[in-house]
């Protein structure tokens, strides 16, 4: 028996991490796990408005906002599962804090290389990467070999693999999209986010507009228009924008999509990527990090050096050139290998990481 396990999650949701975390939960409990997530309170109704279409998910969300709600919902627990670096030290301190036999198995679920996100030398940065020296109290483990090799590299902190997953109930294809017509093309901005690149996002669906006109129809999503303005993004009139989507909603756009552009830095894994494949559309998506795990360039995707925004246009205007039977094939291979990573295969290696003695 593994007993109570909850997820300790810092995030207001709708980003790939929390998504990671949330399907994953769910699918334990349908395998009759007790798992549960716990969200910080700044976040927890910005989390519980983001799943209210998983009523089993969001109904069971617990908050902490002090240490000793904290220590409460590790006491409440058999297993503890870390998903953020920066929440490390407060959760293993209050961990320390727990009669002994009432703490909980500590595992980290780490689902990006941290250290990445911040100044090199700031707090954050060093609470990041100092988060992956805790070998003797946590097991670790990711979903792709690029984190797992990263980390192991850079800190010598041994982390299992586990299979990634996307939820096809949610993310599946529409084959019968009218042929022909103009070319859909779809693109993620998050400006308060630097490594995914806003600002190269915004100048190249401008370029695209600018280059085909009538001949593509460009959708953004991931703000509000508001932040658009505050971070001084311009897009082009003809950009239809969307501000920030729940899952089904980018599902929606996602079936509408020919091409989805992910001009990230680098993915750790790339889920809008994979989600994207799941929905019938061809990505573009970073050659750094996890996502070559699973694009295969020129067959169900393309990898480029997303740096080179010439490069990228060059992949475009190779799709858009290509003949239908060569966009379908890429279309078809895309949700075969999307149906490959199923919630059921994930939460099954979870589950042995979890039970490993």
């Amino acid at each position: 028996m593994i007993g109570n396990v909850c997820y300790l999650l810092p995030a207001g949701g709708y980003s790939g991490g929390a998504n990671s975390v949330v399907q994953e939960v769910s699918g334990l409990q349908k395998m009759g796990i007790n798992a549960k997530i716990a969200v910080d309170d700044k976040n927890y109704e910005t989390f519980t408005n983001a799943y209210a279409s998983l009523p089993d998910i969001a109904s069971g969300v617990r908050s902490y906002g002090t240490r000793e709600a904290m220590k409460k919902i590790l006491a409440d627990s058999d297993i503890a599962v870390v998903t953020v670096a920066t929440s490390v030290p407060d959760i293993i301190s209050a961990w320390n804090d727990v009669p002994e036999r009432k703490r909980p198995k500590l595992f980290y679920y780490i689902q990006d290389y941290e250290p990445l996100f911040f100044e090199k030398g700031s707090p954050d940065w060093l609470a990041a990467a100092q988060s992956y020296e805790h070998n003797l109290i946590m097991k670790a483990f990711a979903k792709t070999d690029w984190i797992c090799e990263t980390v192991e590299r850079c800190h010598g902190m041994r982390v299992s693999r586990v299979k990634a997953s996307i939820d096809h109930g949610t993310f599946f294809p529409l084959l019968t999209k009218p042929k022909g017509g103009k070319l859909k093309i779809a693109a993620m901005i998050r400006p308060s986010t630097p490594r995914r690149a806003p600002r190269r996002t915004c100048r190249v669906v401008n370029k695209i507009v600018a280059e085909y006109g009538e001949g593509v129809g460009v959708t953004t999503f991931g703000c509000n228009r508001e932040q658009l303005r505050d971070y001084g993004l311009n897009l082009a009139a003809s950009v239809q924008h969307l501000d920030r989507l729940t899952r089904e909603q980018v599902a929606q756009v996602l079936r509408q999509t020919d091409i989805f552009l992910d001009l990230s830095d680098y993915q750790a894994f790339g889920r809008t990527g994979l989600e994207a494949m799941a929905c019938g559309a061809t990505p573009v998506l970073p050659m750094f990090g996890g996502a070559s795990e699973y694009v295969r360039h020129r067959e169900n995707g393309f990898l480029v050096d997303v740096r080179d925004e010439e490069e990228v246009f060059r992949v475009v205007r190779e799709f858009a050139k290509s003949p239908s039977t060569t966009r379908r094939k890429m279309c078809i291979q895309a949700i075969s290998t999307a149906s490959e990573y199923t919630t059921r295969s994930a939460c099954a290696s979870i589950i042995d990481v979890l039970t490993c003695e």
